[in-house]
């Protein structure tokens, strides 16, 4: 489980004098994983079936020094998914399609004398379009980084490994991807394990993002 401390996130304060209330407030959010890929020039030091340059998002809310994933508070009629597909949208102006779900984070922290534990569905999302217009009265400036850049911005522990977790799924699922479109081709055929039928067909629709 992560924990935010006061040093990490200075206008939530964790522990301390205030009294708490016997109970936890439980409150549930869901962000992304957003990628975006970059087609590049084939060259002998490309590796062979590497042809593409993938960029990771993120956010810098207003008036911090901290970056970090877009995500936000799922509301009444939501699903998770829904939530982090609009939070998204919201925050940096980027359309997106979900890939995969990578996972979950949890956290307790205190807020005006509340104890309030947190916790945040993160999924891996491929950015189809983008306008540049999102909520500056929230957000101070978005990025689009390299993985190793995007590394090392990152504010939390536990968000650099949502990333690399999103970083996995891409990875795993693009080495996969020539199988894939050769997969839909032959159908139904005995030859391929069922397991990687069923993976075909999970992904099917978004051969054209990885």
């Amino acid at each position: 489980m992560a924990q935010w401390t006061e040093h990490q996130f200075p206008e939530l304060r964790v522990g301390g004098s205030s009294p708490l209330r016997d109970t936890m407030i439980r409150r549930f959010s869901a962000g992304g994983v957003v990628y975006k890929k970059l087609k590049v020039q084939s060259s002998p030091r490309v590796e062979a079936g590497s042809k593409l340059k993938v960029n990771w998002l993120l956010i810098q809310p207003k008036d911090t020094n901290r970056w970090q994933l877009p995500k936000g508070q799922i509301e009444k009629g939501e699903d998770s998914q829904k939530t982090a597909l609009r939070e998204i949208k919201e925050e940096t102006g980027v359309s997106g399609k979900i890939i995969d779900k990578i996972g979950k984070i949890s956290w307790w922290f205190v807020q005006e004398g509340e104890k309030i534990f947190k916790t945040v569905t993160f999924y891996l999302v491929a950015a189809q379009k983008e306008t540049n217009s999102f909520d500056k009265d929230e957000v101070a400036q978005i990025g689009w980084f390299s993985y190793d850049k995007a590394c090392q911005k990152l504010t939390f522990k536990s968000e650099k490994e949502i990333l690399e977790k999103g970083k996995g799924i891409l990875d795993k699922v693009r080495g996969r991807k020539d199988l894939f479109v050769k997969l839909a081709a032959v159908g139904k055929s005995k030859k391929v394990s069922k397991s990687l039928k069923d993976l075909s067909k999970k992904y099917k629709g978004y051969l054209y993002f990885i």
